[in-house]
């Protein structure tokens, strides 16, 4: 992305999210209630603005470091969903990518049985 586009989708992030922060104001309370201790709870909606804000770089990384090519981003999702298979069968993750890489990938137990039937 060229910096002008870069420059607009920030331009445009921001403007996002100070309307959100408008339209979601904390309101004060109808009646006067004894003094809480600890800050005021905001709406969820709120919170997630205010997350969005303190991380937008993260949040809009992809403008900032992309793929270089095909290839990469094939790789890329390959690893990805390599690592999403072995936490949904409760591996640890380090330890998936340790057997990956000596030549023993962790298969998860329904391919493994599908790999041992006989056809």
């Amino acid at each position: 992305m060229s910096a002008q586009q870069i420059a607009d989708f920030e331009a445009y992030y921001d403007a996002l999210i100070t309307a959100g922060l408008q339209a979601n104001l904390l309101s004060e309370p109808a009646s006067p209630t004894p003094k809480k201790r600890g800050k005021p709870k905001q709406h969820p909606a709120k919170n997630l603005l205010d997350h969005f804000q303190t991380r937008k770089r993260a949040v809009l990384a992809f403008m900032y470091g992309c793929f270089r090519s095909s290839e990469g981003a094939k790789v890329f999702c390959q690893i990805r969903s390599y690592i999403s298979t072995a936490r949904k069968n409760g591996q640890q993750v380090l330890d998936v990518l340790h057997m990956a890489l000596n030549g023993s990938p962790f298969v998860p137990p329904i391919l493994q049985a599908r790999m041992n039937s006989p056809d």
